[in-house]
């Protein structure tokens, strides 16, 4: 009983210790002008975060908030024991309400926030013509009878996703191979609502797109002036001179094309 007793006083003793010196230290680095530095500027770097918009069945992705990374900050900062804004550390502030943990929403579009778009491509025949595009960031949706018969060649500059109906008995095969061969096969894409589809894509965490903007030989035009911040194109056909158009079109106005990942990120610092 009484080495139960010393043991216990040599604990507490010991956990009392680790308190006082980090007591110390905090007290330390609070007098040290780097810290009191760090700590004057925080407030005029932090942003707070935005909800993701949930409209019905419809959600657009929100915006984390940022802040200084005081300690990871200061302890940068240390390694030449002077202060500078160019070593200043962030993190991020998530939103309550965010998309990456809602499944069971359709997303009409990207990030509003940052000036980007993305182009979608429905592939359900031959994809050879596409890889003759370059240096265009493209997601096609493959059909999974394309896939049937393993990996095919795809252009580097393309991510590739499950396409086609979406049932138990094809979505695990598909997604295995995709997540093998190409990227991780994150998304679902309808063209309109399907709650049986959009319930089977949420059991396995993935998103389902659904685009607002549909281009077929006779409305570019009208696609060119709905094209905004977060728009999702989508091309029913893989037509290369469409989307070259479109493509030329978005970066002449100033928008940058990429790939869904980054579309809906809401990522900020």
């Amino acid at each position: 009983m009484k080495k139960i007793f010393e043991y216990i006083i040599l604990l507490f003793l010991f956990v009392f210790s680790l308190i006082y010196t980090n007591k110390i230290v905090d007290i330390i680095k609070s007098k040290d002008p780097i810290m009191k530095e760090i700590i004057k500027e925080s407030d005029s770097y932090k942003t707070q975060s935005i909800n993701a918009t949930i409209v019905d069945n419809f959600i657009i992705p929100g915006l984390n908030g940022c802040e200084i990374d005081i300690d990871n900050s200061y302890m940068n900062m240390k390694k030449i024991d002077n202060y500078n804004y160019m070593l200043l550390k962030y993190k991020d502030i998530l939103p309550i309400i965010s998309i990456n943990n809602i499944y069971d929403k359709y997303i009409v579009e990207g990030n509003i926030y940052k000036r980007n778009v993305s182009l979608v491509i429905n592939i359900n025949n031959d994809i050879q013509n596409l890889n003759e595009v370059d240096n265009i960031k493209l997601n096609l949706f493959i059909n999974s009878k394309l896939l049937e018969n393993g990996k095919i060649d795809i252009n580097k500059d393309f991510k590739i996703y499950n396409g086609g109906i979406y049932n138990e008995t094809t979505i695990e095969w598909v997604n295995n191979l995709i997540n093998k061969n190409y990227n991780k096969s994150n998304y679902c894409l309808l063209l309109e609502e399907d709650n049986d589809s959009l319930k089977i894509c949420k059991d396995k965490k993935m998103h389902t797109i659904l685009p607002k903007l549909i281009v077929t030989n006779n409305n570019t035009n009208k696609i060119k002036s709905e094209i905004s911040n977060g728009s999702i194109i989508y091309f029913d056909e893989n037509n290369i001179d469409q989307i070259y158009n479109i493509y030329n079109y978005v970066i002449k106005k100033g928008f940058k094309v990429v790939y869904l990942d980054e579309l809906l990120s809401e990522d900020n610092c």
